[in-house]
């Protein structure tokens, strides 16, 4: 469960733990994830927006953001955080924001995991990003870890279980 610090795992449950509207967007350009935080936030409900090519993202977006620089940023292997990025919410206003971006795999395909961090978040987005990395890393590395569905049967675990 949960992310691979040497080739950036990402699974299904990942996004779903950060406190951050997130979306993943696969290397064909496709959103594949899209967390209920997302859908709480800017109101883009996750069935309407899963398969929907990486340009329904960018029209959300100010800036320079087009399919080909989210595939741009699937290939570099690092972390990218964008300030001052205004977000159209799915009432029609805008918010300001900072994008964080970080080449993953996601069900086994490169994709680029990506949060939006509202300018109401006193601390830095990629700071605070990682921090929770570090936290779900040492919580992988030091407890035995399990997921389980509503009838009780095991999802994922992690080595240690």
């Amino acid at each position: 469960m949960s992310r691979n610090q040497n080739n950036n795992i990402i699974d299904a449950s990942y996004a779903e733990l950060l406190p951050f509207p997130t979306f993943i967007i696969s290397e064909d350009g496709t959103i594949i994830s899209w967390s209920s935080t997302a859908e709480a936030v800017l109101g883009y409900k996750k069935n309407t927006m899963l398969a929907q090519p990486a340009s329904t993202v960018t029209t959300l977006l100010s800036g320079d953001f087009s399919p080909s620089a989210f595939a741009d940023l699937i290939a570099k292997p690092k972390t990218e955080q964008f300030t001052a990025i205004s977000v159209q919410m799915a009432d029609h206003t805008l918010q300001m924001a900072e994008l964080v971006t970080q080449p993953c795999t996601y069900q086994q395909q490169k994709s680029l995991l990506c949060a939006l961090i509202f300018d109401n978040t006193s601390v830095d987005g990629a700071i605070l990003l990682k921090e929770l990395v570090d936290i779900r890393l040492a919580l992988e590395e030091t407890q035995m870890l399990v997921t389980l569905d509503s009838e009780g049967f095991i999802l994922a675990a992690n080595e240690a279980f």
